[in-house]
């Protein structure tokens, strides 16, 4: 297929998979935490200086660079703040990750080969699952792989300008989600050490390579050091040496069942074609970048215990593409009627689903918003929860769907004193209506799973 047939039909799969419904209203997990952060740099113009609009991260969110809060900030800049435009990030990489993925499948394998490995990656739910909701993972692959092909292209194929940009992708895959670029590094090594080339020639794409990756990078720490945020990248890596480097690591994740277990599940039990990938890898050259993939990022999330959801980005492409040259490519059907039929299979599904009573996208927006919209003219409100540890995620929902900013997460048995000429709210996870009764506090609303409690002297709802 030609690269703009092959843009085209991935488009339309795209539809289905991460565009479905996509003005219903919904953000799973941490999107809302994410989106919050991107609308506080729209509204602040400080595009340096990251808020959360809830407790825990001060004095500035430091938990990732900043390219991925930018780029999403830029999409609200242009278009209203909401679910729908926040999702709009992560279609773009959707799009453009199966475009290059098939085509470089295209080249090293075949066209047949191509085709399934899309399909059936397209197929796996918890894949484009978290292209369709808000994350910085779409954009590290994205990124991240285009590095691993521009310079095997740059050494194939003696063209070093695509060993620059190589090297510039992987320094914006590093802005978007910091230390998971580790996980790529030892993909390299796969062209260099494979690939037919002078010694010589294969030393100067890596240090145009190299040059690629730092440039960036220096000119992106230079404009942190001169901004209302010097400090940044202090605060940014004892955060990294505290919450990920001093926690429990043991190879014996690589043995942990429940990993398997959900690996398996999700990959619709196509991982178990990867022995078989392994033993064929020393005549079938062109699995070895894959392979190397997986197992690098495989080794690494296992050995921190980290398996499921967003981690999975990572894996499943390559499980696709070895289910795909190993069994669905013996399939006797033509790719040019095969995509016909894919294509109007996803124009069928989009039709009927604007007719079908089903949700697509994550979690409704909190039951109390309207309520709480409706009882505050102050930006700020108090969140009373009596679990042990903050619910930050719960918390973001709130901030992102009120446009509120959190004040205080305290136990309800702590009393807070309300401020002068503020009006303060009493959200409340789990009930504890006799100490707030006691502070003298006056119950507004109950809801299914929280309460909302305020200044006694304050409206009812």
């Amino acid at each position: 297929m030609r690269k703009r047939d092959v843009l085209l039909w991935v488009t339309i799969l795209s539809f289905v998979a991460v565009g479905l419904r996509n003005f219903e209203e919904g953000l799973s997990s941490d999107a809302p935490f994410y989106s919050t952060v991107a609308r506080n740099i729209v509204k602040s113009g400080d595009w340096l200086r990251m808020s959360t609009s809830v407790p825990g991260f001060e004095p500035y969110y430091v938990e990732h660079p900043h390219l991925g809060y930018w780029v999403l900030a830029a999409v609200f800049k242009v278009l209203p703040i909401a679910d729908w435009s926040a999702r709009i990030p992560g279609h773009l990489f959707y799009i453009l990750f199966l475009w290059i993925y098939f085509l470089w499948i295209q080249k090293k394998f075949s066209e047949k080969t191509a085709f399934w490995s899309v399909i059936l990656l397209w197929s796996f739910y918890r894949f484009s699952n978290f292209f369709s909701n808000v994350y910085l993972d779409p954009g590290c692959l994205f990124l991240g792989f285009s590095s691993i092909l521009l310079f095997e292209i740059s050494i194939e194929e003696a063209k070093r300008s695509f060993a620059f940009l190589g090297g510039m992708a992987l320094a914006l895959s590093a802005m978007y989600k910091g230390l998971t670029v580790v996980g790529f590094l030892p993909v390299f090594l796969v062209p260099l050490v494979f690939i037919r080339r002078s010694a010589i020639e294969k030393l100067s794409c890596s240090l145009i390579f190299v040059v690629g990756f730092i440039l960036p990078l220096l000119a992106y720490l230079g404009i942190v050091l001169n901004s209302s945020v010097p400090d940044f990248f202090d605060i940014y890596w004892e955060h990294q040496m505290t919450n990920r480097f001093a926690k429990a690591w043991s190879f014996l994740g690589l043995l942990d069942p429940p990993f398997w277990k959900e690996l398996l599940f999700d990959s619709y039990g196509f991982l178990l074609i990867l022995p078989a990938a392994f033993g064929l890898a020393i005549r079938k050259k062109q699995y070895l970048i894959p392979l190397a993939f997986f197992t690098s990022f495989l080794v690494m999330y296992a050995v921190t215990y980290r398996k499921g959801t967003q981690y999975w980005l990572m894996l499943l492409p390559w499980i696709a593409l070895f289910g795909a040259d190993l069994i669905l490519s013996k399939i006797p059907w033509a790719v040019s009627s095969a995509k016909k039929a894919s294509v109007t299979l996803a124009i069928a599904i989009v039709f009927v689903a604007q007719w079908l009573p089903v949700r697509v996208h994550g979690l409704k927006a909190p039951e109390e918003r309207d309520a709480l919209q409706k009882y505050s003219d102050s930006p700020v409100m108090v969140l009373i929860t009596d679990q042990y540890e903050m619910n930050f995620l719960g918390a973001s929902r709130i901030a992102w769907y009120t446009e509120r900013e959190i004040e205080y997460i305290k136990s309800p048995r702590t009393f807070i004193p309300t401020k002068t000429g503020r009006r303060l709210f009493y959200y409340l996870d789990t009930l504890g209506t006799e100490e707030l009764s006691v502070q003298g506090f006056c119950f507004k609303k109950k809801f299914s799973k929280s309460e909302l409690w305020g200044d006694c002297g304050s409206p009812k709802l």
